[in-house]
């Protein structure tokens, strides 16, 4: 009781500082810090929502909109807004792979495919490793499939994947079923002939 109430006369000076100047990016690090003390998440999340807004340092906007992320998701269950942070990381920082797998994560929560779908092609654009572009393919086709309902560019993704790392079972077993599900015996015969060879 007696170190919360030494952290809350800490926060409320801060405050007193805010009050003044409220863009003062050193008040709202220490009215966070014991904020976060306290555990008043929303508040938090205000703060370093603020202290983002203010500074001018590329790699603090990318640290403070990751708290912002984990503060929103994590506590306030809020994955709405861990999306706006993360999505915002991407202008400070396009390959961030946290950031990256995080929001591949939102994005399934919260259904959207499409941006699910743009974001692993961003990752296809970048990457130089065959066998990983293979496997951001197959995720987009799954999706395609199952969730757009779009055999098409399903069939697409897949095919693109064995053309980039032909070693893909998962493309190879998924173009199987896909091209015997649309009764395209043709393509059956030059996938089975393109695996032997």
């Amino acid at each position: 009781e007696k170190k919360l109430s030494l952290y809350f006369k800490a926060f409320n000076h801060y405050q007193a500082m805010l009050e003044i100047r409220p863009d003062d990016i050193a008040a709202l690090k220490g009215a966070a810090r014991m904020t976060e003390r306290i555990g008043n998440w929303p508040e938090l999340l205000r703060l370093y929502a603020a202290a983002e807004g203010v500074t001018q340092d590329a790699t603090e906007h990318v640290y403070l909109l990751e708290r912002i992320a984990e503060i929103a998701k994590v506590h306030l269950e809020d994955a709405d807004t861990a999306c706006t942070a993360l999505e915002a990381i991407r202008q400070f920082d396009v390959r961030r792979p946290r950031s990256i797998s995080e929001l591949a994560k939102l994005y399934i929560t919260l259904g959207k495919w499409e941006k699910f779908i743009a974001l692993n092609e961003d990752e296809i654009a970048t990457t130089k490793n065959p066998e990983y572009k293979a496997t951001l393919y197959c995720r987009i086709a799954e999706v395609a499939q199952e969730q757009l309902g779009n055999y098409a560019q399903a069939i697409q993704n897949y095919e693109k994947a064995m053309a980039v790392w032909p070693q893909s079972l998962e493309a190879y077993l998924a173009l199987e079923r896909l091209y015997a599900h649309q009764n395209d015996y043709e393509k059956c015969v030059e996938l089975w002939r393109a695996h032997v060879e």
